[in-house]
């Protein structure tokens, strides 16, 4: 009887857990329902030659493997694809593979960096563009299973951002 109830009490908590009302995830949307993150830098004085050195610097430290997931090296713009590894939670464990485009464009004292053309790998081959469709009953509104992985998407690009800007402030060093 004490095993029943427990069982029964313990069955009442969890859909109590998945019943709780959850934040309101805040994606940037394109018009066309993409995920897009797009912040412009102001680095006042900073010529655009040397905010294109420190974004080199920058995605050297920040992708593994740098020369091969960086594309258009020139003057005022670099583009590289790179991925990150967003945590499934729940009890499945594990993780999803989201490829992402980075796009840093410079101007003398300001930079343009863009996060967009996200995808999720499914079994170590195929992907699948992460956007409104498919995955979401509406924008900002996953289908269920997937706000993790929106929230994750979300918090790693919003740290991506966050350390890009931080790299552009930081002047180099004279050795």
């Amino acid at each position: 009887m004490k095993k029943a109830l427990v069982s029964v009490l313990t069955l009442a908590l969890c859909l109590a857990a998945l019943g709780k009302d959850k934040e309101p995830l805040n994606l940037p949307y394109t018009d066309d329902g993409h995920i897009q993150y797009r912040e412009v830098v102001e680095v006042p004085g900073v010529p655009a030659a040397e905010l294109m050195k420190r974004a080199r610097v920058w995605i050297a430290s920040a992708y593994r493997s740098a020369p091969d997931v960086m594309k258009g090296n020139e003057e005022d713009q670099i583009i590289v694809k790179g991925l990150f590894d967003v945590p499934q939670g729940g009890l499945a464990g594990g993780s999803w593979k989201v490829w992402h485009v980075l796009t840093i464009e410079a101007k003398d004292g300001k930079c343009r960096v863009t996060i967009s053309q996200f995808e999720v790998e499914w079994g170590g081959h195929q992907r699948t563009a992460l956007d409104s469709n498919g995955y979401q009953k509406a924008k900002n509104e996953p289908h269920f299973g997937f706000r993790a992985l929106f929230a994750g998407v979300d918090k790693e690009a919003l740290a991506t951002l966050a350390s890009f800007k931080a790299a552009m402030f930081k002047a180099p060093e004279n050795w």
